[in-house]
């Protein structure tokens, strides 16, 4: 599958009459390479006509390892990785990112540049041997659309969620910490996909109470109460995918307010379902999403509509008015209204679908309601 996402990436380029490209944003490289690259240390996939060349810290031999066939690495030490000297990382990649331009033919030739990703010391050294020209969306674009294995993976992970979500329910109760919330959710979680899950990032929620009015943070040792709400919202990187789905709670019987408020979020939910399919504009979407909490009253507080994801958290399109970017299939959404309402606090819930021929197929299957735990 990498090699095929290279030769059209590589047709690509041709057409825009560039001779290659280099790619920094790590979610791009691991897209075209199957490299984990990191931003903590430079790595790029150098793409020429006829080779293609990844730059990552570490060693040749190692990075190879982890390529596809017919892929070449090039590596370049970093502190930890030498005794007798300092290893000056910036200064280090650059000429290996210099070696690997040369190596992949595009010397004096015009190369695109991801010029918003890349440093500008590296961006001289390519500018030292190649025409730069900036590098437009088309492997963002590329990525919008998920192949079988890259979905099958994102059901994996939307899967674990299911299951973290079930866990944390069988321990919410008053008294109970939301560390120790997040604790047995992520325990649960490893237990079915048996690699580490770090649900610790700022775009996780484990908020309780009043704090559900932050809309997202990460658990603390505030201790739960009677009466009060919990939004859950997970979205860990699992073998390089993501699931993003969240569920509201309530420790004790809800109150009448609490209640509505879910129960017209679920309706919005419902109502984007109902709409979504190619060729439905991502604006047309979140307006359908936002009518019925609209009709309710809460318009004004309305904070979340949704997003693409995959290899990255946020995606387009952007199920928000101003996104007119039409659905199409093989994209993968998610649906998040959220109200906050002060004195009540805030309610959320969100679901991840992939856009079929038809309409959309829902991913997450955690039951809906509003989860009253004792």
């Amino acid at each position: 599958m990498t090699l095929d996402r290279l030769s059209r990436f590589q047709i690509y380029l041709a057409s825009q009459e560039l001779a290659g490209a280099v790619v920094r944003r790590p979610a791009n490289v691991l897209y075209l390479t199957g490299y984990p690259a990191g931003f903590e240390r430079p790595a790029f996939a150098v793409v020429g006509p006829d080779a293609v060349i990844v730059v990552a810290a570490g060693s040749g031999d190692g990075i190879q390892k982890a390529l596809t066939a017919g892929l070449t690495g090039i590596g370049y030490r970093v502190p930890g990785s030498t005794v007798d000297r300092v290893a000056d990382v910036d200064a280090l990649s650059t000429v290996a990112l210099g070696e690997a331009i040369a190596r992949a033919g595009l010397r004096g030739k015009k190369v695109g540049v991801e010029l918003g990703d890349v440093s500008a010391r590296h961006a001289a050294t390519v500018l030292e041997v190649a025409v730069v020209s900036a590098l437009d969306e088309q492997l963002a674009a590329m990525r919008r659309f998920k192949d079988a294995g890259e979905l099958e993976l994102i059901r994996a992970a939307v899967a674990a969620n299911d299951h973290g979500f079930g866990a944390a329910a069988m321990v919410i109760a008053a008294g109970v910490s939301e560390f120790k919330i997040q604790r047995e959710l992520v325990d649960q979680m490893q237990k079915v996909v048996f690699v580490p899950i770090d649900v610790t990032g700022p775009n996780n929620a484990f908020i309780s109470g009043p704090r559900t009015m932050l809309l997202a943070a990460g658990a603390t040792a505030r201790r739960l109460e009677q009466g009060d709400l919990m939004i859950i919202d997970i979205n860990p990187v699992i073998r390089n995918y993501k699931g993003d789905t969240t569920r509201t709670y309530v420790v004790g019987p809800p109150t009448a307010a609490q209640q509505k408020v879910h129960d017209t979020l679920v309706r919005g939910l419902e109502a984007a379902e109902k709409l979504a399919k190619p060729g439905v504009k991502a604006s047309a979407v979140a307006n359908a999403l936002q009518e019925p909490i609209i009709a309710a009253g809460y318009g004004a507080l309305i904070v979340h509509g949704g997003h693409g994801i995959g290899l990255e958290h946020l995606e387009r399109p952007y199920i928000v008015p101003g996104d007119d970017m039409p659905l199409e299939e093989g994209m993968v959404l998610t649906f998040e209204p959220g109200v906050y309402l002060p004195g009540i606090g805030g309610l959320r819930i969100e679901d991840n679908y992939v856009v079929t021929a038809n309409g959309v197929d829902v991913l997450s299957h955690y039951p809906r309601e509003l989860r009253v735990c004792w």
